[in-house]
This record gives structure tokens, C-alpha cells and sequence, in this order.
């Protein structure tokens, strides 16, 4: 499990366990007559159990580079373009088709950077009904609730590779807790969704 891009055990198990001054070889001389014979107790951690997968990198900003469909499926090991097309047409991930093609389409690369793709299907639930161009124009652009930060940034909890710098105040968004930053993202998106629907 990670949180907030940090590997978390899954289980820990922490035992009080008693230790008597005399038992340790500790004399209890010059100690405060209120504290001698007092039994001391000791956090132990008993069980820690390795994550799979814990040593995969976490970027430190997010991509902006726009993927292929096969470019997916390949690093998603998904088994076939049709479930990635089955993806997008259920909303799980988004694609932009690019103005300068008819046919084709391309995926923002930052969709895919942990915690997103856990995020975003109810981020776009709450857009349904808008262009696809506007969900991406949302995700990717600025807005004055999130403190100059995009939606995509506050859901990833990281600033897009091409900004220069990341303000205390955009900061302080970027590291609230994911079920915070998903919560004012919806917000921003349901009311942007009511707007772009009228």
C-alpha cells in the first residue's frame, strides 16, 4: 500500500514489552526514590511485512507526454487495445484525439502516475455528459480554487514536469491527505461539469 507515494507496511504490530531495571543489569542508585522498581515499557516492533512491488519508483513531477494507445498497453500490461478502448468507453481513463488527425487518439501520460488511476473514473463520472476535449481542458488546466494548480496535479500530489516552481501555498495542497485532494477536485468538477453541460 502506498500513501501519498510512500511504501506503508501492511501490518505492524507494536507489543509493549516490560523491562525491570534490575532484570537489565540497570542499578536503580541514583535514581528518584519516586522511579526505583518502577518496571520501564518498551515499544517493540514485532512484524513488518515487505510490500510487493515496493521498490518501484514514484516520479518526483508529473509527465506531460501524451502516449500512444499500443504505448499503454504495453506499460499497463494490458492484455489487448480493446480493453484499453473498454477503459476509456467506461471512464476509467480518457484519451484527446488530436486535432491534427480524424482518426486516432492519444493518452495523457500523467493519468497513469499512482494515485491517479484509483481517482480518476470518479472524476470523470462527475464530467459525464462534457466533450472529451473539456475533460482534458479541465484536468490540465489552472484553477483559481486550487491555488493556481490543475486538478490533475492536486490529484496526483505532484506538479506537472514543465512548472518552474511549486509555491508554499500549492505545496501544502499537493501534500494533504489523497481522500482531501480528490475531495476539492470532485467539487471543482461538478460544477464544472453542471457549466460545460448548460
Amino acid at each position: 500500500m502506498y500513501v501519498e507515494g510512500i511504501p506503508v507496511p501492511r501490518r505492524i504490530n507494536l507489543q509493549m514489552q516490560t523491562q525491570d531495571s534490575h532484570a537489565s543489569g540497570m542499578e536503580d542508585r541514583g535514581r528518584h526514590p519516586r522511579t526505583r522498581g518502577v518496571t520501564r515499557r518498551y515499544p517493540t516492533l514485532l512484524e513488518y511485512t515487505p510490500i510487493p512491488g515496493a521498490a518501484r519508483n514514484r516520479p518526483s513531477t508529473l509527465p506531460v507526454a501524451m502516449l500512444s494507445p499500443t504505448a499503454v498497453v504495453e506499460r499497463q500490461k494490458l492484455t489487448a487495445l480493446t480493453t484499453l478502448y473498454r477503459y476509456d468507453k467506461e471512464g476509467k481513463v480518457y484519451c484527446v484525439m488530436p486535432r491534427a488527425k480524424r482518426n486516432g487518439r492519444v493518452f495523457p501520460e500523467w493519468q497513469f502516475v499512482d494515485p491517479v488511476p484509483n481517482l480518476l473514473p470518479q472524476v470523470i463520472a462527475a464530467l459525464r455528459g462534457v466533450m472529451q476535449f473539456e475533460i482534458h481542458a479541465f484536468l490540465v488546466t489552472q484553477q483559481d480554487e486550487l491555488n493556481e494548480l490543475s486538478p490533475a496535479e492536486v490529484l496526483a500530489g505532484l506538479p506537472f514536469e514543465t512548472r518552474s516552481q511549486v509555491l508554499p501555498e500549492q505545496g501544502r495542497i499537493l501534500s494533504l491527505p489523497v481522500a482531501e485532494r480528490l475531495k476539492r477536485v470532485l467539487e471543482l468538477a461538478r460544477e464544472a461539469g453542471q457549466g460545460m453541460a448548460d
